[in-house]
């Protein structure tokens, strides 16, 4: 698949924190850190980490398996427009890890305060 846009980098971090907080809301962020460590920060680390693979698929899975989760159900449309920017992505992977983990706690926190709404439920189970 081509990618017959251009995407700004603005877009494409919007883009990668949207699937990546479907990542973040399965972490138990609890066990994850610490006083010294922000739930950013692993994050960051894990991002940062995956950087080097191949393929956007592969980068995902590598933030996945270094937060001991499985895959990630993810957008496979979105996958496709990111893999079309795959060197970019890259770069952001490795020079951006920390904005976008910030990002990406931004848009999972928008994401639960949505469901918690919609269910009606202000606990954490609803999430």
């Amino acid at each position: 698949m081509t990618n017959k846009f251009e995407i700004s980098d603005k877009e494409l971090h919007r883009l990668l924190a949207k699937n990546l907080s479907q990542i973040w809301v399965r972490v138990t962020w609890k066990q994850m850190t610490s006083m010294n460590r922000k739930s950013y920060d692993v994050f960051a680390e894990r991002i940062r980490a995956a950087a080097g693979k191949k393929t956007v698929s592969r980068m995902i899975e590598k933030v996945c398996t270094g937060l001991r989760l499985p895959a990630a159900e993810l957008d496979t449309d979105d996958i496709y427009i990111l893999e079309d920017e795959r060197g970019r992505v890259q770069k952001m992977f490795s020079e951006d890890a920390i904005l976008l983990a910030l990002l990406t706690k931004k848009e999972a926190e928008k994401t639960y305060e949505q469901k918690k709404i919609a269910k009606g439920n202000s606990s954490l189970e609803a999430f």
